[in-house]
């Protein structure tokens, strides 16, 4: 898997990346083992969890949210320090990860 290099490309690979690893995953029967499997891009996923019955759960990253980190981080010359609009969007994807647990 190649990681995103700055922080601007890490931004950019979750809110426009590909699912498709998690696909693949989503249609792996629980008995079949997955070859290669670091070679799956999960960047986008956020937390996986295989149900008492089975069935797999995938859980993304928000994109819109990773947008306006995006375009805050981005515009930062405009406005705020960077460390500032960092800080609020990394408090509020933390903030939609707790309150989804």
């Amino acid at each position: 898997m190649n990681y995103p290099k700055t922080v601007e490309d890490g931004y950019r690979k979750l809110a426009f990346g590909g699912i498709g690893s998690a696909v693949r995953l989503l249609f792996l029967r629980e008995d079949e083992s997955l070859p290669n499997f670091g070679n799956l891009d999960l960047y986008c996923v956020q937390e996986i969890r295989r149900g008492k019955d089975g069935i797999l759960e995938i859980k993304f990253y928000d994109r819109l949210r990773a947008m306006e980190c995006l375009e805050a981080y981005q515009n930062h010359s405009q406005g705020e320090p960077i460390q500032e609009a960092l800080s609020a969007c990394a408090k509020a994807l933390n903030h939609d990860h707790d309150s989804a647990v």
